[in-house]
């Protein structure tokens, strides 16, 4: 027959168990709260770095306005947009080489990838 001792046991040791349960589901949602978070970082800070490049399309309209208003010659004009065109391939380069191997094939890759034009 059962005791109220060997009753009482047996609730402790479920009780311990269900907290340890509780405690590592607990840990575990954490550490993909985490995860999801850093990961939306890294897309906001892709996005506002390379698409749609605003401050490499503001001034290369700057550029293009100097060019038709004869203040800026073709030859500047033209190294110019090398130059804005070279500084954003090498952001573009960046991100390539930062993105982690687990954004394979989802849009933040496919941003960087399909984002200069050239691929």
């Amino acid at each position: 027959m059962k005791s109220l001792a060997h009753n009482l046991l047996l609730l402790i040791c479920c009780s311990i168990l269900m907290s340890a349960l509780v405690t590592a589901i607990s840990l575990y949602g954490s550490h993909r709260s985490a995860q999801s978070t850093e990961s939306g970082l890294l897309a906001k800070d892709l996005m506002s770095d390379i698409k749609p490049a605003p401050v490499y399309l503001i001034e290369l309209r700057l550029v293009l306005s100097r060019v038709v208003e004869g203040t800026l010659s073709v030859d500047q004009a033209d190294a110019e947009i090398k130059r804005l065109s070279a500084q954003w391939h090498q952001r573009v380069d960046y991100w390539k080489s930062t993105l982690p191997a687990r954004a394979s094939g989802k849009p933040a890759r496919g941003a960087v990838q399909g984002g200069d034009g050239d691929d």
